[in-house]
């Protein structure tokens, strides 16, 4: 059965100062897979929520304006493939904005950031390579009756399952974020 995972620094508050005049903040991550897998790696629909992405209100928000992700090898055989993207989809559901489903951290270490995904010797372009994206309001959902505020989070999901799952490694890596109208995030 599927487990939805968090980062190790998921809950972390990161206020970090802004880089120069571009006012671009990194929100720092991390995921150790053999403590929090129980040392028995990935399985197939497995998700990561690498880090939540912050926003404040309708006339608040942030920008994604670039990732860099470090995955170690995942996978002894040649079947795993990974999507990266987020939960803004219907009822935060995940949605493969960034890459989907990748050959990433087969028998080597891999990176995927905007640009292109590395694996090895292999590349593969993204989904969606056009940075920036928006991220406004917050959704709100009703759940049996109550309306409950749901965060937006930046994450990872297997997609196929690896024929011989690695049980070590650290996931890590950051996301940039530009927040919009001055507003005062804490990440």
């Amino acid at each position: 059965m599927a487990t939805a995972y968090k980062a190790d620094t998921y809950g972390d508050v990161q206020v970090t100062a802004p880089w120069g005049v571009s006012q671009v903040y990194s929100r720092d991550f991390s995921f150790n897979i053999g403590t929090n897998t129980a040392n028995v790696g990935f399985i197939i629909n497995d998700t990561v929520a690498l880090c939540p992405i912050p926003y404040k209100s309708a006339s608040y928000g942030v920008l994604v304006v670039g990732y860099n992700i470090e995955i170690p090898s995942l996978d002894t055989g040649t079947s795993v493939r990974v999507s990266l993207g987020d939960t803004d989809g219907a009822s935060n559901a995940f949605q493969a904005t960034f890459f989907s489903a990748v050959a990433i951290g087969i028998n080597a270490a891999g990176v995927l950031n905007p640009l292109m995904g590395f694996s090895g010797t292999t590349a593969t372009a993204p989904v969606r390579g056009v940075l920036p994206i928006q991220y406004l309001a917050s959704k709100i959902y009703t759940d049996q009756g109550n309306s409950t505020t749901k965060t937006i989070d930046f994450m990872l999901k297997i997609t196929t399952a690896p024929n011989t799952a690695t049980t070590t490694g650290t996931i890590k890596g950051s996301l940039f974020l530009h927040t919009l109208q001055q507003s005062s995030v804490t990440f």
